[in-house]
């Protein structure tokens, strides 16, 4: 389905702690100026480097925390205005991991970005309709994975609405965004 690096982080336990006491507020992105909820930049320079040796320099770069109930802007949405490519990090630890990402296409046909009137008019209409989107396939979620996928492709975080509570078991993942990606 799309390229995995296995055993991303060195030190990924030591993260994983650190990432546990962090306020996941969120932020309004400057790409499209809608508020995502459960964001934090709060990402010490030491693993931020790791991205850039293994993946290329990011043009965006944070950390996601899903509980259950989350309330997504929206579900079935493609990320090409941030970048070409993304990379998700899965930060849960193994005992905590279900779902993943999944790459979808809407009932129409659909499977990326809207480029006219009709189809734009449709994402609007069905993004955050479940009951319209096919998935195509996922990534499995698996504690300190990374996979990369083409952000023209609609997408959507598994399972919809998150898991657990805190950040100790809820959700979590690391976001990238790459103009271009070189895995090493």
């Amino acid at each position: 389905m799309v390229p995995e690096v296995e055993n991303f982080f060195d030190d990924f336990e030591v993260f994983r702690q650190y990432l546990d006491t962090l306020d996941y507020e969120g932020i309004i992105n400057p790409a499209d100026g809608v508020f995502y909820p459960g964001i934090s930049l709060e990402i010490p320079e030491y693993f931020r480097l790791q991205v850039q040796q293994k993946m290329g320099t990011p043009n965006y770069l944070f950390l996601r925390i899903s509980p259950e109930g989350t309330h997504c802007p929206h579900i079935h949405h493609t990320d090409d205005l941030m970048g070409n490519h993304g990379m998700i990090v899965y930060l849960n630890r193994p005992e905590h991991c279900q779902g993943g990402t999944s790459l979808v296409t809407h009932e129409s046909g659909m499977n990326e970005s809207p480029t006219t009137p009709e189809e734009i008019e449709l994402w609007i209409r069905d993004h955050n309709d479940t009951s319209k989107w096919i998935v195509d396939a996922t990534a499995e979620m698996e504690s300190n994975k990374a996979v990369v996928m083409p952000m023209h492709k609609f997408h959507r975080a598994e399972p919809v609405g998150g898991f657990g509570d805190v950040p100790r078991n809820a959700r979590l993942v690391m976001v990238g965004f790459f103009d271009e990606v070189e895995i090493s």
